[in-house]
């Protein structure tokens, strides 16, 4: 990735923490080696629906970004992914974002001492939810899924930003 120029990587997306069955520990040593190639890790979080429904999703994320993350990151880059709303049409209220977004944020500020935390939101992203979600909360961007795959809603999206 180096050598063909990337300067992002996506790392523990849930479809790889099941289908690939990797584990935050295995995360984290990514996250270093990524760190290592100076490139920019993008760090995938997210709760499953049971998770979500019986009030464990707090204890969940923040075990995930434990795990995951190496302390004393320069920066760190975090795509919330809820399971449960990946490929659903279904998402978190502006609420609940924020809500994670600031569990994220004071979590890794405290516990890994990691000041520049940006924070993305990805989970049935498109164009129609995302212009609310903007308008809402002060993410610092999207992690678009299979709405990347349709040119027109990807245009449509493009002009949100």
């Amino acid at each position: 990735l180096e050598k063909l120029n990337c300067s992002y990587v996506i790392i523990g997306h849930s479809e790889r923490r099941e289908n690939h069955f990797e584990t935050d520990e295995l995360i984290n040593s990514k996250v270093k080696n990524v760190l290592s190639k100076k490139l920019n890790p993008i760090v995938c979080v997210g709760e499953s629906y049971e998770d979500r429904k019986s009030g464990h999703y707090k204890k969940t994320l923040r075990n995930q970004l434990e795990k995951s993350i190496p302390s004393k990151c320069k920066e760190i880059i975090i795509a919330y992914e809820p399971i449960w709303s990946i490929g659903t049409g279904q998402i978190p209220s502006v609420k609940e974002i924020i809500e994670i977004q600031n569990i994220t944020i004071d979590f890794l500020n405290k516990s890994k001492e990691i000041n520049n935390v940006y924070f993305l939101y990805g989970g049935s992203v498109n164009a129609k939810n995302l212009g609310d979600i903007i308008k809402s909360t002060n993410i610092d961007g999207a992690l678009i899924g299979g709405a990347s795959l349709k040119i027109q809603e990807m245009q449509k999206i493009l002009t949100l930003c």
